[in-house]
């Protein structure tokens, strides 16, 4: 079995792009939609009870289970807690977890796929990177970084999104501080590979073919991989059956005012510098946290407001998706 690799990246830099032009480019790696297990579970964990306990285990992968069906693009393969609890030694051992349970679905379904191991896109994986390293230490990483005005032009054209400047400033610079931190640790080892989303659209085939090599597999000609069982109706993913957007790049010189432009640059300054990306403000613009916060305060207070007039756009499954994961959440918060 090949090491699994997980995805570094903030929301909105290509990320469902890559897992899907990865899969369609090779035969060993399958990257089947998001469930987000870690973001949603990990952290409810100790409120399931011990784990060596055969009722709390069911309960806790039966919630992780639910995660791929609870969902606006289930999976397609049926997989059971009996399935899972057979595969656990042989995948993850004795120790039972949040991360063990997630590699067991994961690998259960690449497999029932025909590709030999999996690629994790999951939203947050830069706070769990050391939980999987010491449970699976052969496991390869992907750095995936984006010019963060535009992934903020991106995140505006969120329906539900918070529309404050400040707090997706933030937002972005504290992921990059942690995915730069790990890059850098995990770089030693030879088990992190950077892609930025320009390099990616502007030569898709030559992205693909350095993550191949990173991972000792195989490139093809592309194949429909995902033809049939993933939808893709949602704002998000609207475009992932087309052909990549080559000049999806510097959109927020057309997007953003100057002024939004500066804070955004200001927020994000050493981080935008250390990956590459040049500012145009002529020097840093310093704002306070305290602005910040009451930006960000700003912008949730009218997102909560925008979000209950637009309730009748979200899908039936999307709301399935909401009601589930808030059922899981209410186990901790």
């Amino acid at each position: 079995m090949k090491p699994p690799v997980f995805l570094l990246a903030s929301e909105r830099s290509g990320t469902n792009l890559l897992r899907r032009r990865f899969t369609e480019f090779q035969n060993e790696y399958y990257g089947p939609a998001p469930i987000h297990l870690l973001n949603h579970l990990y952290w409810s964990e100790p409120y399931y009870g011990d784990l060596t306990s055969e009722e709390n285990f069911d309960a806790f992968v039966g919630s992780a289970l639910g995660l791929a069906y609870h969902h606006f693009s289930p999976w397609d393969e049926q997989i059971t807690v009996n399935q899972v609890k057979a595969e656990y030694g042989s995948l993850s051992g004795t120790n039972r977890s949040a991360v063990g349970v997630m590699h067991v679905i994961y690998s259960i379904y690449a497999k029932r796929k025909g590709y030999s191991s999996y690629f994790c896109k999951d939203n947050n994986l830069f706070d769990f990177v050391a939980d999987i390293k010491l449970l699976i230490p052969e496991a390869k990483f992907i750095y995936l970084y984006r010019d963060p005005r535009d992934v903020i032009v991106s995140q505006l054209k969120r329906p539900l999104q918070n529309k404050s400047i400040s707090f997706l400033a933030d937002l972005w610079r504290e992921e990059q501080v942690k995915c730069i931190r790990h890059s850098q640790f995990l770089d030693r080892y030879n088990d992190v590979i950077l892609i930025s989303y320009e390099g990616l659209i502007a030569d898709e085939e030559e992205s693909i073919r350095r993550l191949c090599a990173f991972l000792s597999v195989d490139k093809f000609e592309k194949k429909s991989a995902f033809s049939g069982h993933e939808k893709t109706e949602i704002q998000e993913w609207v475009n992932l059956q087309k052909p990549t957007i080559k000049d999806n790049s510097g959109k927020f010189l057309k997007y953003l005012t100057s002024s939004k432009i500066e804070k955004i640059e200001g927020i994000c300054w050493h981080q935008m510098i250390w990956l590459g990306y040049e500012p145009i403000s002529e020097k840093r613009k310093i704002i306070s946290s305290r602005k910040v916060e009451l930006d960000s305060l700003v912008g949730k207070a009218m997102r909560s407001i925008t979000s209950r007039s637009r309730k009748s756009g979200t899908t039936a499954e999307q709301m399935d998706r909401i009601k589930y994961t808030r059922n899981l959440q209410s186990k901790w918060r």
